[in-house]
């Protein structure tokens, strides 16, 4: 699990750094200023929305940093979407259970609705906790930015802190196994690896939550190193249009109140516009690239397509993407060998992506979000059924091939190997190469031939 705490940085309004530009000032200027500054000439039912607006505005410019918590789950389907919402301007927590051995065999557990949790297999079936740690690292590592923290915290950006759990449940004398975690750690980190570590954490669980007098003082020097680390973080020095973070407010709101999406001309006419003077031709663009680099928004269509998706909840996308390509086992007897094709062979039946943006209630926005999915090469489309109803392949579901020696070779070429001659390859590659090599493939085959894949 790895927690992300977006900082904020919100600066005070500077004399020609207005929301509508630099306007040179009318006879009715100070006519107006007057009255904002003697409330007793503003019309009564005014008065209540001038104060609240008053009150908004101090809230936004006095509240400088504000975290944006991200719980990312372990499981491969998951690392495979991560990339698309993790942030270079983030601080990292990867939490980890003391308790555990490091090299025993990690266990990924799924629960869907009413079922019990289950143990399932996955391309990394054979990891072990150690591997899982170091799966994470790599994707933080992926995002490694060229500057570097000003103080001696840590090398490389992003910053990682380490926490372990569960100090309470240790057999033994605590200090020891604490002690023997961190020393096995350690030297199974690369040294680029090692240089995005800040600090470590021993959390008792018992007392995590507890009321300031009974609140473990691991916890209380976790928080004040993460706001520490957040002060020291390049962008928050970034001036930030004041108009941006009220538009940013509004989209907490509309989220908060279960607007989780929205075509992009309805987000420029009832958002955007309600806050921003638009004036030059990109303005709107630059505002949306703005909002998705802080991750408030997802948004990956083009200039001059306003029905775009501008997703304002990008966790519920999250969970929404997941559920697809994934999908349930379902109840419905017609469906569950499209599913066993799913989970033996990841291949994804469109009939599966129907049933599950049903359930979710996204059906209008289907196409949408299969453009998001092929975009970021989550799945890639493999053939047409003659009903016309299409099958995908989904690669972060493909399973392990146990004995690689019993695949018939006889009738194909030698096999061709990809290697890199760097020390380092991002881990959510494989499921971009997968899908690349099999567009390739199918382009060059013309569909007459099924092509095999695995992990």
């Amino acid at each position: 699990m790895i927690e992300e705490k977006v900082p904020r940085n919100v600066p005070k309004q500077e004399k020609g750094d207005s929301d509508v530009g630099d306007q040179s000032a009318s006879p009715d200027d100070g006519k107006h200023n007057e009255k904002i500054n003697n409330p007793s000439k503003l019309p009564q039912q005014i008065i209540p929305l001038v104060e609240e607006h008053l009150k908004s505005e101090k809230a936004i410019a006095d509240e400088g940093i504000w975290p944006v918590i991200w719980d990312f789950a372990g499981q491969a389907v998951y690392r495979a979407i991560h990339p698309i919402f993790m942030s270079p301007d983030a601080v990292y927590v990867l939490v980890l259970d003391l308790t555990k051995k490091l090299f025993e065999t990690a266990h990924c557990h799924v629960k869907q609705p009413d079922r019990n949790e289950e143990n399932v297999a996955g391309p990394d079936s054979e990891d072990t906790n150690l591997d899982h740690i170091m799966r994470w690292m790599d994707l933080v590592h992926s995002l490694k930015q060229s500057d570097s923290l000003s103080t001696s915290l840590c090398k490389s950006l992003p910053p990682v802190i380490l926490v372990g759990t569960h100090v309470d449940e240790l057999d033994g004398n605590a200090p020891e196994e604490k002690s023997s975690m961190w020393n096995k750690l350690s030297p199974a980190f690369s040294e680029g690896f090692r240089d995005h570590i800040t600090n470590n954490f021993e959390i008792d669980n018992t007392k995590a939550g507890n009321s300031n007098s009974q609140e473990d003082s691991q916890v209380v020097d976790l928080r004040q190193h993460i706001i520490a680390l957040a002060n020291e973080l390049p962008h928050i020095k970034k001036k930030i249009p004041l108009s941006w973070l009220r538009v940013e407010k509004e989209i907490d709101k509309k989220s908060s109140q279960g607007e989780n999406y929205v075509a992009k001309h309805i987000f420029k006419d009832q958002i955007a516009k309600q806050f921003c003077q638009l004036n030059r031709e990109g303005d709107f663009e630059e505002l949306l690239r703005f909002l998705h680099a802080r991750g408030t928004i997802v948004y990956h269509g083009c200039t001059n397509d306003e029905d775009s998706l501008v997703v304002m909840n990008p966790q519920w996308l999250v969970n929404i993407l997941c559920r697809i390509i994934t999908a349930a086992i379902p109840n419905e007897f017609r469906y569950q060998n499209l599913h066993r094709q799913l989970r033996d062979h990841g291949i994804l039946a469109e009939e599966l992506i129907d049933e599950a943006c049903k359930n979710q209630k996204v059906e209008r926005i289907k196409e949408q979000l299969i453009l998001i999915m092929e975009k970021f090469n989550l799945i890639c489309q493999w053939k047409r059924n003659p009903d016309g109803k299409l099958h995908y392949h989904v690669p972060c579901m493909l399973t392990t091939k146990k004995d690689v020696k019993s695949i018939d070779n006889s009738s194909v070429p030698a096999p061709v190997y990809l290697t890199f001659n760097t020390e380092y390859v991002p881990s959510g590659l494989f499921s971009r190469l997968v899908v690349l090599f099999w567009k390739w493939a199918s382009e060059m085959s013309s569909g007459k031939k099924q092509h095999q894949l695995f992990a």
